[in-house]
Parts: C-alpha cells; sequence; structure tokens
C-alpha cells in the first residue's frame, strides 16, 4: 500500500495533465493546474487530516467514472466544463490515495522505509506513464488506470482496515452493489468512448504523444472526403482523398495559395529551381508546392509522423521534387549541416501549447540566416489559439535586419483552408512589394514591446492571449 498509492495518484497526475492538455485545450502553463491539485491534496491530508472525509472523498472517487461518462456524452461542452471535470476527478482520486495512505503510517522507527515507499511509488507512477504506457497504449489508456486503480486499492483498504464498515467483507450487498457500479460505469465509458472514435482508422503512439488518423466525409461531394492527421486537438495536416491525381495534391489547411506561405512558393523569383527547407513535417502537405527541379527538405523529431506521411498520405510520394527527410531536432541537424542556401525556409512547429521555443531564439534565426540564399524568405506559421507570437518572430527580425510582413488569411472549409497566420522575413524588401503580397500583407513599422527571446530567455507569460 505505501508504494500502490503514491504510484497510482502519480500515474493519475500525469495522465490527467496529458488529457487536458491534448483533449480540452492546449493551454500554455495548464499543467501547473493539475500539480497544484496534487500537491494540496498531499498538503491537506497530511498537514489536516481531519479534512480527509472517507466517506465524502470515497463517493466522489465512486462518481468519477460518472464524471468522465458524461464528458464523453458531451462533447460540445465548454473549455469550463471539461477542465472542471478532469480537475474533479483529479482532486478525488488524489484525495483518497493520499488520506489513505496517511492512515497507513507507520511508528516512528519505520518511518524511513514508509518514505522511502512513497518515493518509489510515485517514481513507478511516472516511469510508467513515461516509459511503458507509450509501448502498449495506443491512447491516454493510463488514464482510466488511475480512476479504476484508486477504486481498487480503496475497497482493499476497506476490507483490511478493522476501522472499516466493510471490514473482511462485511455489509455483503453494499459491496455487490459498490462493485457493481463500477463495473457498470466501465462498460459505458468503454463503449461511449468506442462510437466516439467511429471516424479514427487508426492511432499511433510513443514518447512524443498520441497521433490519430480521422477520415471525414461530404455525403454530397466525394471529393470532399479528407484524412486528417491529429495529435490531440492539434491538426498536423490533412489531404483531400479523391480518385483525381490533382485533387489529392491540392494544398489543405495552413499551405492554401492565398495565405503567406502559399503566395510565396507562387511567385518567389527562383520558380522551378528552389531550395525549400521546412520545419515539421506533419502530412507532408508543403511536398504540393514542390515542382520538377525543386529540392524539399523535411526536418522533423517524431519518426512515427514520418511513417504516417508515408503511408497514408500522397503528399510526399506524388512530389515532383527531390524529397529529402532528415530525422531529428531540427535546430541540431541544421547546426551539423553545410549551408543550404534555401530560397524558402519554412517554420511549421508552433501550433500548440509545447512549442519548441529553442525555435523561436535569436540565435535560432541567425544559424536559420546562414542556411537562406541571398534573397531568400523565411515563412514562420504563427497560427495559434493561444499564443500570438507574431511581436516574438517581428523582434528578432528587427534584431537581425530582416524586412517583415504579416499575411493572415481566413478559413475556406469548402476547400479544407483553415484561418492561417503568417510571418514572412527576407532581406530583400522588395519581394514584399510584389502585387499579390502587398494586397493582403501587412508591413509593421517600429520595434514591438516584448521582450527579445534568446537561448537564456524566452517568457511564454507575455504572448498569452
Amino acid at each position: 500500500m505505501w508504494v500502490a498509492l503514491p504510484m497510482c495518484a502519480s500515474i493519475m497526475l500525469l495522465s490527467a495533465t496529458s488529457q487536458v492538455g491534448d483533449e480540452v485545450a492546449p493551454i500554455p502553463f495548464l499543467w501547473v493546474l493539475t500539480l497544484a491539485i496534487y500537491l494540496v491534496s498531499f498538503i491537506v491530508t497530511f498537514e489536516w487530516p481531519a479534512l480527509y472525509d472517507r466517506p465524502l472523498c470515497g463517493l466522489g472517487l465512486l462518481a468519477s467514472p460518472w464524471v468522465y461518462f458524461f464528458m464523453l456524452l458531451t462533447p460540445e461542452a465548454g473549455l469550463r466544463e471539461l477542465l472542471g471535470g478532469h480537475t474533479a476527478v483529479l482532486l478525488c482520486v488524489c484525495m483518497v490515495c493520499h488520506g489513505e495512505l496517511y492512515r497507513l503510517r507507520p511508528a516512528p522507527q519505520r518511518l524511513t522505509a514508509y518514505y522511502l515507499g512513497i518515493s518509489a511509488g510515485g517514481a513507478m507512477g511516472g516511469a510508467f506513464v513515461s516509459l511503458i504506457a507509450p509501448l502498449i497504449f495506443t491512447f491516454n489508456a493510463e488514464y482510466f488506470l488511475g480512476i479504476f486503480g484508486a477504486i481498487a486499492l480503496w475497497f482493499a483498504f476497506l476490507f483490511i482496515d478493522r476501522d472499516s464498515t466493510f471490514y473482511r467483507g462485511a455489509m455483503r450487498p453494499a459491496w455487490l452493489g459498490l462493485i457493481m457500479v463500477v463495473a457498470l460505469s466501465g462498460y459505458l465509458i468503454r463503449i461511449t468512448a468506442a462510437s466516439l472514435d467511429e471516424f479514427i482508422v487508426m492511432r499511433m503512439r510513443n514518447f512524443y504523444g498520441t497521433l490519430a488518423l480521422r477520415i471525414l466525409d461530404d455525403d454530397k461531394n466525394p471529393d470532399q472526403q479528407y484524412m486528417r492527421l491529429e495529435h490531440g486537438r492539434i491538426t498536423h495536416g490533412s489531404q483531400l482523398r479523391g480518385k483525381d491525381p490533382a485533387v489529392r495534391r491540392l494544398p489543405t489547411l495552413y499551405y492554401g495559395p492565398h495565405t503567406g506561405v502559399g503566395m510565396m512558393m507562387g511567385f518567389h523569383p527562383s520558380l522551378g529551381h528552389r531550395r525549400v527547407g521546412v520545419v515539421g513535417l506533419g502530412a507532408g502537405t508543403m511536398a504540393t508546392w514542390g515542382d520538377k527541379g525543386d529540392v524539399y527538405r523535411f526536418y522533423e523529431i517524431n519518426p512515427q509522423v514520418l511513417e504516417l506521411a508515408q503511408d497514408q498520405f500522397t503528399y510526399l510520394s506524388e512530389c515532383e521534387a527531390e524529397v529529402d527527410v532528415i530525422m531529428g531536432d531540427a535546430r541540431l541537424s541544421l547546426e551539423h549541416e553545410e549551408p543550404q542556401n534555401f530560397d524558402v525556409l519554412v517554420l511549421d512547429a508552433f501550433s500548440g501549447d509545447a512549442i519548441p521555443v529553442h525555435l523561436l531564439t535569436l540565435e535560432a534565426f541567425k544559424l536559420y540566416d546562414r542556411h537562406m540564399a541571398k534573397d531568400g524568405v523565411i515563412a514562420v506559421n504563427v497560427t495559434n489559439r493561444y499564443l500570438d507570437l507574431h511581436p516574438i518572430v517581428h523582434r528578432i527580425a528587427k534584431e537581425l535586419g530582416y524586412e517583415v510582413a504579416f499575411v493572415m488569411t481566413p478559413e475556406v472549409k469548402e476547400r479544407t483552408i483553415a484561418e492561417a497566420h503568417w510571418v514572412l522575413l527576407s532581406r530583400n524588401g522588395d519581394i514584399f512589394n510584389h502585387p499579390i503580397v502587398s494586397q493582403v500583407a501587412e508591413r509593421p513599422q517600429g520595434t514591438p514591446r516584448v521582450s527579445l527571446w534568446t537561448d537564456e530567455y524566452a517568457s511564454v507569460r507575455e504572448v498569452m492571449r
């Protein structure tokens, strides 16, 4: 029990943090809320044990599966409802685990073993979620293990605790009722989750998270059936699945012809023999802009993304340009490469909450500059629901003497084009005077009042919306 209870609480903390960040909203620093709940439950049960009411917390624990069941039934629920439900479940699980753990405290001469068991349990829970779960589960199954594991441990404690009304199986009708309620809630969660995944054709998971492939249909227009690559609520690429190859090669999401990067690819002076670098592979949508004679170098850190892009999407296989995919961290890869003379360098790794800050620092852009051709353009996709990254890129551009243009384009659902915000940087400002760009681009003046992000200092707080 000294090991199992803290292990269960640790599993619940990490899995709830992942569930909230991936399925509710990828809000920066949201992990602080779940960590605070975990720590508060520890503090309350150990500092003020009288506040731990076993029957009340036990009822909350038994209600936790039903809370999650109703959240599954109402996917249209708002941020507050979903966040409140998940945090309530986490609080109930942690209160029971830590409350019963306090009840098991030993005599002073055994405290060393007691605290060692608590530490070992917490470490084992973390190792299970981080190392083992990605190998054996294709979704966040440890969230359910945390809930039902806590219920099982609570039942076991009620059975062996002499002060419990249920000691050694007493009140058998009540035991039978409790077990039936838990079994029914697990069954309902299982069938409801299965029904919500009816459009998902594949799931994959590794250290970097869970990826899902979802196929969406349009009965009125078969050419509008498309496959989407998802990481939680973040879409990393989509492709129309019509029989016509020309339809499959249409750029979607942030890469449409009227987006910032689409306009750059459409008229850049190097048309026909471009060298293009892309940080973030996704489904490989940028390859739709490849022509014969072009060279495209994609940089991707997640091997499962490459596997899906090659096996489930046709952007890479149908691209007429020469395509190379470099696996590993993009910045480290670029540091070890000779200058690539990119005509266009696309940075598309900032749509989620845990943005790779090391790709948005002054030192990183100095590295990109080393790989750019004379009239090269750096296109940064800053589309993000929770972070306003425009001023960060603008501030770095001013520091390095780049000309800057902002291009914001609206969503076009019938063409699967998403709302897109791009920041374009070039040392040749005449590129942005092209009629196609000048009509829609904003040329900001002055220096934004934000900190200059460097490898030594970067504050996400100042760019939160």
